[in-house]
């Protein structure tokens, strides 16, 4: 049997974006643990919903950023 997989479909931009989308969340993430951790001496709830909120909002930016390019 010749069983085609579904991951066939990703294209070497689809990697390329979710690569960009990772290190973008990842410096967010960095830049937020230590702003909180300078400015508020550490991680409230409403600091880690801002975050959470803002990670969203990046994902989104580079998907739709991403599905125009492509």
């Amino acid at each position: 049997m010749n069983r085609k997989f579904k991951f066939e479909k990703f294209k070497v931009k689809d990697i390329a974006f979710l690569a960009i989308m990772a290190v973008v969340l990842l410096l967010w993430y960095g830049l937020h643990e230590k702003l909180s951790r300078r400015i508020f001496g550490g991680i409230t709830g409403d600091l880690a919903g801002f975050c959470i909120s803002l990670s969203e909002l990046l994902a989104l930016a580079c998907a739709a950023f991403g599905g125009l390019m492509i």
